[in-house]
């Protein structure tokens, strides 16, 4: 059973020199930090956020545990056809769930989550757009804050750069102009050379 997932993938490592590498290509890298707690939608919920597993034994773990929970629900229950359709397509979701959140342990350093959408498993429906990207055309959804028209921010650390301090003064004026107030700028302090 194929289950619709869009996947929004933050780290909790604001810092890291493998990052910057990562996803600041050749240019200046800024790390955006957000208000988890603002992160509701315009529905009111909390979107799924996840902490990415690195291991295999705690991913091996999880499944067996969901298992055992699903044996044992079956197992007081007696079911319809109907009833063990829909059971079916709940246990699909969220297995597709624990995949999601299940990485290589060469990872490891980066101390992802994952904000995870299904629209099978949601009361919240969004319009599928498309970009162009580096592996062709991929569909994405966007998610409205409570706070609409900003993001909830609450920081953002510059990458390595040749003049941190005109970064931070440039940055700090595209934030006035679109009404950020209160982000902290911060600088990496990371130097371009060793």
């Amino acid at each position: 059973m194929s289950v619709d997932t869009y996947i929004a993938c933050y780290s909790s490592e604001v810092n890291r020199l493998s990052q910057w590498r990562a996803y600041a290509g050749l240019g200046v890298g800024y790390c955006i930090g957000f208000k988890s707690g603002e992160m509701a939608t315009t529905d009111g919920r909390m979107p799924l956020l996840e902490k990415v597993i690195y291991r295999e034994e705690v991913a091996e773990a999880v499944v067996v545990r969901l298992l055992d929970r699903v044996e044992e629900f079956l197992a007081k229950s007696d079911f319809g056809e109907v009833e063990v359709g829909y059971l079916l397509g709940m246990l699909a979701a969220t297995f597709n769930i624990v995949a999601c959140v299940v990485k290589h342990e060469g990872f490891e350093e980066e101390a992802e989550y994952r904000q995870i959408y299904q629209p099978s498993t949601s009361s919240l429906l969004l319009e599928n757009k498309f970009r162009s990207g580096r592996y062709g055309l991929t569909p994405y959804v966007e998610i409205d804050f409570l706070n609409e028209g900003q993001l909830p921010i609450e920081s953002i650390t510059i990458g390595p750069c040749a003049d941190p301090d005109e970064e931070s003064r440039t940055l700090a004026a595209i934030l006035s102009r679109h009404g950020y107030q209160s982000v902290k700028i911060k600088q990496s302090g990371i130097p371009i050379r060793a």
